[in-house]
């Protein structure tokens, strides 16, 4: 009962989290028109693609220009956030570090070590993201989506 009752407490403060950094985001950085456009497309109404609409938040997320000191700080934030959340998912809510590692990790070496081994991959795989969203941009059925080739023209 008690590892029930910590799983959905965590769960519970992932979703509340997500729900303000939305909120932040959306009262901070969107323009009025990027609202109203993403409400008609949340509620049905608005002719475009999941993918367009990705794009463009990507964009206010990470920056235009994927070769920026910006773009890699955000997506090191990003990289760096997930990491702690893993640990505490994986270490504390779970119990299960000891069976992924050799050792149980102490949360100081997973901060240090985490960024030293995720900033540049997550940050690299952060540009396929991006190049595979601006491909999918271009295409308009769900079946497009599912049969892409990236080698294709």
């Amino acid at each position: 009962m008690r590892f029930l009752l910590t799983y959905w407490s965590f769960a519970f403060t992932i979703s509340l989290s997500f729900y303000a950094i939305i909120t932040w985001f959306g009262t901070r950085h969107l323009s009025i028109d990027s609202k109203e456009t993403l409400t008609l497309w949340l509620w049905g109404e608005y002719e475009s693609t999941w993918a367009t609409h990705f794009c463009n938040m990507f964009d206010a997320v990470f920056g235009k220009r994927h070769l920026s000191w910006q773009c890699f700080f955000r997506s090191s934030i990003a990289s760096l956030v997930s990491v702690i959340l893993f640990y505490i998912l994986f270490a504390k809510v779970l119990g299960v570090m000891s069976e992924r590692t050799p050792a149980n990790l102490p949360f100081l070496f997973v901060l240090l070590a985490g960024p030293f081994l995720n900033f540049v991959p997550d940050y690299l795989s952060l540009f396929e993201t991006r190049w595979l969203l601006y491909r999918f941009r271009h295409i308009n059925s769900a079946f497009g989506h599912l049969s892409f080739d990236a080698h294709q023209k």
